[in-house]
């Protein structure tokens, strides 16, 4: 993906390369932070594939971003 790809262009179903390069993380940071439960969990295996729905990750993020808003201080895990 292009450093100037817009949402609309983001596959739904994502691989780890494609998530954590949607979240501009490294694959080994957006992995910790599903591991810590701070993104969602793969949604399902294609084969040996993991794969992870956008829709879901935008939840979590927004919820985690509504929090750190509501309580006065920006997240400080990502």
């Amino acid at each position: 993906m292009s450093a100037h790809t817009t949402y609309n262009q983001w596959p739904r179903w994502m691989q780890l390369q494609t998530a954590a390069a949607y979240c501009d993380m490294s694959e080994n940071y957006f992995k910790e932070l599903v591991k810590d439960g701070v993104l969602p969990e793969e949604a399902f295996r294609q084969r040996r594939t993991a794969r992870w729905d956008r829709n879901q990750i935008d939840e979590k993020l927004d919820a985690m971003l509504q929090a750190s808003a509501s309580s006065g201080r920006f997240a400080q895990r990502i």
